[in-house]
């Protein structure tokens, strides 16, 4: 009981250990979607008047987080467990809920903002009795077992109810729901200074035995070890963007106000102002001034340029910046410029090869995630449609216990058309190494049952109309 009293008192205080976590999160998620206008430019220093409606920005965070998972689910994996029937819900859990894109929306929330949360929940519609929802850091806080460091004991989500803020607390035995007293104003900011309990209720997914779920299954950016938070590229990333942003911004500013002639006038009279209106062709009247020795000024009219060497020193030393920071998150300048020259397949995969070993790292750990979230999507399905659909709970349950789960991914590399990939699906097909059916579905980007009708409407064809060798024209 005191572990519940605790989370109870933290909540109502706003879970003022969690702020900080909270606010950094949501701060990595607005450059990762090159949000910055909450996040102006701040040049203290300009001994002039900016004008803050033109920024300069370049959406850097954003396009490398999604270099960086390009590879991993660019083809849906084939994910199977123990039982074929489990396997085929599981396929339909999936297709339901789009999970093909929300695993890769998951890849880049871990390297956003370190960790990315599934949450499951049954649902009264019989074609999709299972709902799955994906959650970035943050927008949820997480309490784990004293005695585990890792392991998630309750959950919580944040999100807007109306124009309140509302906390839902999971745990094994109960999911309560608080809500702010006043309005939310600003969400995304992390939790509000204080929650008021609304209302309690009793876990609705449990085991066959009993026990209650936590229905959530986590991502995160690096395989856990002595804790549940683990830290990914996310800060360093905004961090970069931010420098970026100023760059530009002083860049900018220095075109804008430096570089601009200044007008001159010498020697003419104290009382001369140059016509509002100067026509080409007219001329100007300069009446001259008397110097000091009494006699007069020759007046003369020139302008005062500054040297622009500046403008390609700061953008050099902005690109090198911009380079580096590439460099030491894995991703080639070369690819993120889009400058190189077109090449072979080969060298393709070659200049690509640092992203594609980060892609090939992150296939194991994800293999790890992708069976955590199997477990339980299973398992709250198994309690979910226990009452009216025992057959399937029972196969449910008993994946959820043991799973059995494989995954077979697909090829890293981008098989681009011409002779190299031609070569090599021969290849594959006289060494026995792969079928017709796996050679449709990659080049064509099909599912195996739509490679399976595209075969057999190509046979059709061929007996009705004929084949390349004897074509019917």
């Amino acid at each position: 009981m005191s572990f519940e009293n605790d989370l109870d008192k933290a909540i109502r205080a706003g879970v003022p250990d969690q702020r900080r976590r909270l606010k950094d999160a949501w701060d990595n998620l607005q450059f990762a979607n090159a949000r910055f206008h909450d996040y102006p430019t701040q040049i203290t220093e300009a001994g002039y008047q900016r004008d803050t409606r033109y920024r300069r920005t370049a959406p850097i965070m954003q396009r490398i987080v999604h270099t960086l998972t390009a590879n991993l689910y660019r083809r849906n994996p084939a994910r199977t467990l123990a039982s074929d029937t489990a396997t085929s819900y599981l396929d339909a859990f999936y297709r339901r809920n789009g999970m093909g894109a929300k695993w890769r929306r998951a890849d880049q929330l871990t390297l956003i903002s370190d960790v990315a949360a599934f949450q499951f929940a049954g649902t009264e519609n019989p074609a999709a009795p299972i709902r799955i929802h994906l959650w970035s850091s943050d927008s949820f806080v997480v309490w784990t077992d004293p005695t585990d460091p890792a392991a998630p004991v309750a959950v919580a989500t944040l999100d807007l109810l109306g124009d309140r803020r509302r906390l839902r607390l999971w745990t094994a035995e109960e999911v309560s729901t608080y809500l702010s007293p006043v309005t939310a104003g600003d969400f995304g900011r992390g939790p509000t200074a204080a929650y008021v309990r609304h209302s309690t209720a009793p876990n609705p997914y449990r085991r066959e035995d009993g026990t209650g779920i936590l229905p959530f299954a986590f991502a995160h950016a690096q395989p856990v070890t002595d804790g549940f938070w683990s830290h990914g590229p996310g800060h360093n990333l905004r961090v970069v963007n931010d420098a970026v942003n100023f760059g530009l911004d002083e860049l900018g500013d220095g075109v804008r106000y430096l570089a601009k002639p200044i007008g001159l006038a010498e020697g003419v009279a104290s009382s001369w102002t140059p016509p509002f209106e100067i026509k080409p062709g007219m001329f100007l009247a300069l009446p001259s001034d008397r110097s000091a020795a009494g006699t007069f000024n020759n007046p003369s009219l020139r302008y005062l340029s500054p040297e622009l060497g500046f403008i390609e020193s700061c953008w050099a030393d902005l690109n090198n910046y911009i380079d580096l920071s590439l460099e030491m998150h894995g991703v080639p300048p070369s690819t993120f410029r889009m400058t190189a020259p077109a090449a072979s397949g080969v060298a393709i995969v070659a200049e690509n090869g640092p992203i594609l070993d980060w892609a090939e790292q992150r296939r194991q750990p994800f293999s790890h995630y992708e069976q955590e979230v199997a477990v339980v999507a299973c398992a709250v399905g198994a309690s979910h449609l226990r009452e009216y659909e025992p057959a399937i709970a029972a196969e449910l349950e008993s994946a959820a216990n043991n799973p059995g789960f494989s995954m077979r991914w697909g090829p890293l590399y981008f098989p681009l058309p011409g002779p190299d990939r031609d070569a090599s699906d021969a290849f594959r097909l006289d060494r026995g190494l792969a079928s017709s059916i796996d050679i449709l579905q990659e080049r064509e980007d099909l599912t195996r049952e739509q490679a399976i009708a595209r075969i057999e409407q190509i046979k059709e064809d061929e007996a009705k109309y004929g084949n390349a060798d004897n074509p019917m024209i």
